[in-house]
């Protein structure tokens, strides 16, 4: 597979998945942090989308 194509794939899966995993555990996640928790979700995804892909492949 084709490297863009990889990451386009997991950058999709993370915009979807996400916001599915706040909502699941909304109720767990006090109010004021929700936001934040979603941030969060995003970024750790993001990274793991990214490493997933060898994308810190050369950067150290």
């Amino acid at each position: 597979m084709d490297i863009f194509a990889a990451i386009t794939l997991a950058a999709g899966i993370v915009a979807l998945v996400a916001p599915a995993l706040v909502q699941a555990f909304k109720k767990h996640i006090p109010a004021d942090y929700v936001g934040l928790t979603s941030l969060g979700v995003s970024v750790l995804l993001g990274v793991i989308a990214i490493a997933a892909t060898n994308g810190f492949t050369g950067y150290g």
